[in-house]
């Protein structure tokens, strides 16, 4: 594998265990305002470093969106609590344990949306489905610093350790 594809493997893996660790236990007693800060402190960490994430979404096991932060705009985040994810087909991996969604966000430069890419994670303790951790991933970024695509992101096999 590509070094650069293997970093950004490794980012997305790291990143994820860490904030799985930390969101396990709030999110398992639905305290939203425990993972709403563990996500923003989270963002606010990567402020001056290259990050291949524009945002961070939570979702409970109906896939409802409970907490969103962005890098870029945090009272549009905001805005999509509340809203779901379930009918949003999470395609499957088998390889590997994250879901690559594409998704078409409407905003004002962009009525008719543009085009996002964002990883998904399970967040499960034990047997039990606790949500998902979504990563809105920077699509500019990941052409220009780690060439890749929407196909490769899909190959990527990221696994939990």
């Amino acid at each position: 594998m590509d070094e650069r594809k293997n970093e950004l493997k490794n980012q997305i893996t790291k990143d994820y265990l860490l904030l799985k660790s930390l969101l396990t236990d709030p999110l398992e007693v639905q305290d939203r305002t425990k993972t709403s800060q563990l996500l923003k402190n989270f963002l606010t960490a990567q402020e001056g470093i290259s990050t291949p994430y524009t945002g961070l979404i939570l979702l409970d096991q109906e896939k409802r969106v409970v907490n969103a932060h962005s890098i870029v705009s945090d009272s549009a985040a905001q805005k999509m609590v509340g809203s779901s994810y379930a009918g949003i087909e999470f395609q499957d991996n088998e390889k590997s344990s994250h879901k690559v969604l594409t998704l078409f966000r409407a905003d004002k430069d962009h009525p008719m949306g543009s085009k996002g890419i964002e990883i998904a994670f399970e967040i499960k303790k034990g047997d039990t489905s606790l949500g998902w951790l979504i990563f809105q991933m920077d699509v500019a970024l990941l052409k220009q610093k780690f060439e890749i695509n929407e196909r490769v992101l899909k190959k990527l096999q990221l696994q939990e350790f």
